[in-house]
């Protein structure tokens, strides 16, 4: 499908762009408390998408979602009657512009221009409406929405199948995991009688003292799958007594505590000059106990499900440190640990080979769908 060269032209010379509040009305979500219903009819939207569902609706029709507090970068298409929470704005779009267009425009937006740098994100309306749209007649816009749903859907789908390639090759891990420690024909003890467990530190943004450090530390989203420490890094502020007390050393294990439960690491080497937030449990190994064989422990519990029947939250589920302790280990001696940790090293190698190049052609592709978004919204490029 090829755009009308003069709807190009016009819009490459005179680069038109219209505020976002010419083009949409903004409205805040409210709390759903009084609405929510396990039987209701319509869909509740958070900044995840829907989560719930409700006995009322806010709004019938088409309209965008952005996020108020917390995530603010992942606007949300959405139609037909729904509610949307107190920490979302909807914005309904008027008759000069498609809702799909709006949208596709919305994930464009370099949302860290506008955002607070605060603990928690935020986002203000007026924000939001002083933003410049790229411009082109309903008839122009239509045609973009078909091309990149078209596009974006191949995209998507290839997306989707590593996913499930992944997925599978992580369940044979699991599987390799689980079997190599045999749990249920050993005799077993409990971790926390084998390693000191310990609750990291509640988020300090602002320095108390003159004694005081700003850090790096470890959050609950740099423990990824497969074991590995990755992501953002951010600081707080730490004492002298606890710059000593949550001090990362080669060995320990590393346990999200919500959110992803159960997910963990181990630490190759010394993290010096870090420290651990609240959401992430460390485990220390005590003499003659290997951490890597722990955390294969914890992937086994994980893998079958007894961290997830364990977790406790309303929304949120959460693991204490007090229940991690409690978890069965099978008792062996060291050098038998380090026998049965090495047999799962190499068994799990090819596999998270196989899952790192899966991964990183997805960051390939939803790359390049961002991209292609961008290039056809701003028309750089024809389609």
């Amino acid at each position: 499908m090829q755009l009308s060269n003069h709807s190009l032209r016009r819009f490459d010379m005179k680069t038109k762009s219209v505020r976002l509040n010419l083009l949409a009305k903004f409205h805040n979500g409210k709390d759903w408390k009084a609405v929510e219903s396990s039987s209701g009819e319509y869909p509740v939207y958070g900044s995840g998408g829907i989560f719930g569902s409700a006995s009322q609706y806010l709004h019938d029709g088409e309209a965008v979602l952005f996020g108020r507090k917390g995530t603010v970068d992942k606007p949300l298409y959405v139609s037909g009657k729904f509610w949307t929470v107190d920490t979302m704005y909807y914005a309904v779009p008027n008759e000069k512009i498609l809702a799909r267009y709006l949208h596709y425009w919305a994930t464009t937006i370099p949302f860290s221009t506008i955002t607070t740098q605060t603990a928690l994100p935020s986002v203000t309306q007026t924000d939001l409406s002083l933003l410049s749209v790229p411009y082109y007649s309903v008839s122009v816009q239509r045609e973009i929405v078909a091309f990149l749903d078209r596009e974006t859907a191949k995209i998507d789908s290839l997306v989707a199948n590593i996913d499930k390639y992944v997925e599978v090759l992580g369940k044979l891990q699991a599987r390799v995991i689980v079997e190599a420690l045999n749990l249920d024909q050993l005799p077993c003890s409990t971790i926390g009688r084998h390693a000191q467990v310990s609750l990291g530190k509640t988020l300090q943004a602002k320095s108390k003292s003159v004694f005081e450090v700003e850090m790096p530390y470890v959050r609950a989203g740099n423990i990824q799958p497969g074991g590995r420490l990755d992501g953002e890094i951010k600081t707080m502020w730490f004492n002298p007594a606890e710059v000593e007390e949550y001090a990362l050393e080669a060995g320990d294990v590393l346990v999200v505590e919500g959110g992803s439960v159960g997910r963990s690491l181990t630490l190759s080497e010394e993290l010096e000059g870090w420290g651990f937030q609240n959401h992430v449990i460390r485990v220390r190994p005590h003499s003659g106990w290997s951490g890597k064989y722990i955390d294969y422990t914890i992937r086994a519990h994980k893998a079958q499900g007894l961290i997830d029947l364990l977790a406790v939250g309303a929304t949120i589920q959460g693991l204490s440190a007090e229940k991690l302790k409690k978890l069965p280990i099978a008792f062996r001696t060291l050098e038998q640990q380090c026998e049965v940790v090495d047999f799962i090293d190499e068994r799990l190698g090819s596999l998270d080979a196989q899952i790192t190049n899966f991964t990183k052609l997805r960051d390939i592709l939803v790359k390049r769908r961002a991209a292609l978004i961008t290039e056809v919204v701003t028309g750089q490029r024809e389609v």
